[in-house]
């Protein structure tokens, strides 16, 4: 029988290959989904799009999220899809998240520039995103879009 490239095959050594995962353009960058606009799109990006999903799709951003994230893709803009596990230690989430972040955005800046970084969050990746912004400062932002934030004072997220 067929395998289909949405079912997990297993590698000699047990572990899943995920590239399996990576349909069309995404590619895998050091725990991170990047999505780079199309060729016939302008050599340079409108802006680079740092991405966290909610709470219970955060670990596979690119698979949850992937319609609207390819879409921003093709309009131009360098998507980075970073995955979490969800915990309530927001602060080791947001420094595991900065760093995974921060191993691909050299090699995107050599091949794009120096591009406006845009973080868009949906849910707890919009929590995250006010954290890393408000207590990151080493981690600028020109922008974030955050879409269904909760209402709780960050003291008590």
């Amino acid at each position: 029988s067929s395998t289909s490239s949405a079912t997990q095959s297993f590698s000699s050594n047990g572990r899943s290959k995920e590239k399996n995962f990576l349909e069309g353009r995404w590619e895998e960058m050091n725990g991170n989904y990047i999505l780079r606009p199309p060729v016939s799109s302008s050599p340079y990006p409108k802006a680079l799009i740092h991405f966290l999903g909610g709470a219970l799709v955060g670990a596979s951003p690119h698979v949850a999220y992937r319609y609207i994230l390819e879409k921003l893709s093709e309009r131009g803009y360098v998507v980075v899809a970073t995955p979490y596990k969800l915990t309530f230690d927001h602060l080791t989430t947001c420094d595991d998240v900065i760093s995974r972040f921060e191993q691909c955005a050299p090699a995107l800046a050599r091949q794009y520039g120096a591009v406006p970084v845009v973080g868009i969050g949906h849910s707890c990746g919009a929590l995250l995103q006010v954290i890393i912004t408000s207590l990151f400062p080493d981690t600028p932002r020109a922008a974030n879009v955050l879409m269904s934030y909760n209402n709780k004072p960050i003291t008590d997220a």
